[in-house]
């Protein structure tokens, strides 16, 4: 039974504070996660533009032993440079997964807690109502049983 002037108080509160902080430390660790592979495709899109333009300039370069010598070199360069920025991006992508599994695991915790909590304040909200509508009815019935007595007296 619900007594009149007690406010609502959902007995899980602190519970549910604490998976919304958890929540919202996982959506920042997949924003930051995103972010970062965000710039490591700019990097890999410069890696790629750099073992092209390495590609290009061994056909306007000499053809000496020491010059071919040193294309290879950069060409190879090129190419590390490029296969180091796409394995950064797959773990990232890899990560990014996880923070992602993460986040929507976090965010279910809250959504269930706040379903629970909805739930709870709808039969306090129930029972307030019938404590109130009791209530009036005990004080209509007295009143009526007076005025029976005030009549018959």
């Amino acid at each position: 039974m619900v007594m009149a002037g007690k406010k609502f108080k959902f007995s899980l509160d602190s519970v549910l504070r604490l998976r919304m902080h958890e929540t919202e430390g996982a959506r920042q660790e997949l924003s930051k996660i995103m972010r970062e592979a965000e710039r490591q495709q700019r990097a890999v899109d410069e890696a790629r533009t750099y073992v092209v333009h390495v590609a290009k300039s061994r056909f306007s370069g000499a053809t000496e032993q020491r010059s071919l010598s040193r294309f290879e070199s950069f060409r190879q360069e090129a190419w590390d440079r490029l296969e180091s920025a796409r394995r950064r991006l797959q773990h990232l992508h890899e990560m990014e997964d996880d923070a992602r599994i993460q986040f929507i695991e976090r965010k279910g915790a809250e959504e269930t807690l706040r379903r629970l909590r909805e739930q709870e304040e709808e039969q306090y909200w129930r029972e307030h109502r019938a404590a109130e509508t009791q209530f009036l009815d005990e004080q209509a019935i007295s009143g009526f049983q007076r005025q029976r007595r005030a009549a018959n007296s």
